[in-house]
């Protein structure tokens, strides 16, 4: 199984910073796959510029009450440009 730049093993669910393939800064997400091989090991969720938020309920985002949906963003990379943080 790959490993994070710190030796870490590398798991779905955890949530990482680093740097992927597209995205040119860091980024702090949860990891959605992992994978075996040379590169490409790793798919993280999260939140962009494209990234679509909406309100499901409630009037305002401010509310208390209200209900928010979050269509994450996918990031693709090696775990070994990733750290584990939580």
């Amino acid at each position: 199984m790959p490993h994070y730049a710190d030796g870490t093993e590398a798991k779905v669910g955890d949530i990482v910073r680093g740097t992927g393939y597209n995205v040119k800064h860091e980024i702090i997400g949860k990891v959605v796959n992992v994978r075996s091989g040379e590169s490409c090991t790793l798919s993280v969720a999260h939140v962009g510029k494209k990234t679509l938020v909406y309100v499901l309920d409630g009037d305002e985002i401010e509310s208390p009450f209200a209900t928010v949906k979050v269509d994450a963003e996918i990031e693709y990379g090696d775990t070994q440009g990733f750290e584990k943080i939580a």
